[in-house]
């Protein structure tokens, strides 16, 4: 049996950031402008139950006790902020970026065995996979010298990167 180590792995994660606070502002604009328009100018004190949804909804389920919830998409989720980019950048722009350190480091021998996983469901076509649209973008190519390259996605959404790993 052949054993297989991972020993390079590289990220990448852009910029712009989505706080949990933002998302919720814009929720409750949204709120807002739906029971305007279903009621009126006149629906302005209904828009107060939303207010600290989380906050009430919360020490409903508790029965009134414990402490007010502070980020109540942070409790739900597990996620406190995300990172968004650009309409016009696609899965595989972000695969390249995140490849990008091992290339230019001379951290990729072309005379190995390489694996390139891609753990994604947001590749923007079906074939070729993001993982050889990546490859390429990075010039892992027979062109260049590496002839011992595989590349295959594993198409399971927020799953896919433990997927990828495993």
């Amino acid at each position: 049996m052949h054993s297989i180590i991972l020993s390079k792995l590289s990220a990448y994660r852009p910029g712009t950031v989505l706080a949990n606070q933002e998302l919720e502002a814009d929720f409750l604009s949204a709120a807002q402008d739906e029971i305007t328009h279903v009621l009126g100018p006149s629906g302005e004190p209904e828009i107060s139950c939303f207010k600290n949804y989380g906050t009430h909804l919360e020490q409903l389920k508790r029965g009134g006790k414990g402490a007010p919830v502070l980020d109540p998409i942070f409790e739900k989720t597990g996620i406190r902020i995300r990172h968004i980019v650009e309409e016009t950048v696609s899965a595989s722009d972000l695969a390249i970026k995140a490849g990008q350190p091992l290339v230019q480091g001379g951290l990729l021998a072309s005379d190995k065995k390489l694996v390139v996983i891609a753990g994604t469901v947001s590749a923007e076509d079906r074939w070729p996979s993001l993982a050889s649209k990546a490859a390429r973008g990075l010039g892992l190519t027979k062109e260049n010298g590496f002839e011992n390259i595989v590349t295959y996605d594993t198409n399971a959404a927020c799953s896919g990167w433990v997927f990828a790993i495993d």
